[in-house]
């Protein structure tokens, strides 16, 4: 467990390094950024499989592959121009006692990002299926440093682990981007 909490509390932080380092959640050309929106509808996907082949998830093509400052990290992208970035983490079952739950690996998640992300706030937790997999899916807001940002975020049981799909961008531009987030954490398929 203490393996796990480490890797929890590293995911956080390296979370909290890209919204300050990459600029996720800050633009400095919204002009452009906003005439390229528009052409958000209609846009071309591929296929990133987990550094670890025990994961694969869908993205536009816009988005590439950055260092997010995550070792434990195992997908890292993302999309500069439109400020959004994605972040996926696997976990071996074997690491885990026989009781270990999504319901457990949801509460240690959200208690590590409570203490690293001020006026923190969970909402809208779910329980479903992504793939045949259970999952819970929940929005986490707050700030880091000046930056308000929102996480859209899922944690998936699967045969083989458990798995955080973290997506996360600005607090203003959160609504207008959740579909194309929603779409990624449901792309999500264990190899």
């Amino acid at each position: 467990m203490k393996k796990f909490t480490l890797k929890a509390i590293c995911c956080f932080i390296s979370i909290i390094m890209c919204t300050t380092i990459l600029g996720c959640g800050k633009s400095k050309d919204t002009a452009t950024n906003t005439k390229k929106e528009v052409k958000e509808n209609v846009e071309e996907t591929k296929v990133v499989k987990s550094k670890d082949n025990l994961c694969q998830i869908t993205v536009p093509k816009s988005y590439t592959t950055e260092n997010l400052q995550n070792p434990q990290a195992t997908i890292q992208l993302a999309d500069k121009l439109k400020e959004k970035c994605v972040l996926a983490i696997s976990e071996s079952k074997k690491d885990f006692a026989s009781s270990f739950t999504l319901d457990k690996y949801f509460n240690l998640l959200t208690t590590e990002m409570k203490k690293s992300v001020k006026n923190s706030k969970v909402t809208n937790a779910k329980d479903i299926k992504i793939n045949g997999n259970k999952s819970k899916q929940y929005e986490f807001s707050g700030e880091i440093g000046e930056i308000k940002i929102k996480y859209n975020i899922a944690l998936i049981e699967g045969k083989k682990g458990f798995y955080q799909i973290t997506t996360w961008t600005s607090q203003s531009k959160f609504d207008k981007s959740k579909a194309e987030l929603d779409k990624i954490i449901n792309s999500f398929k264990e190899l």
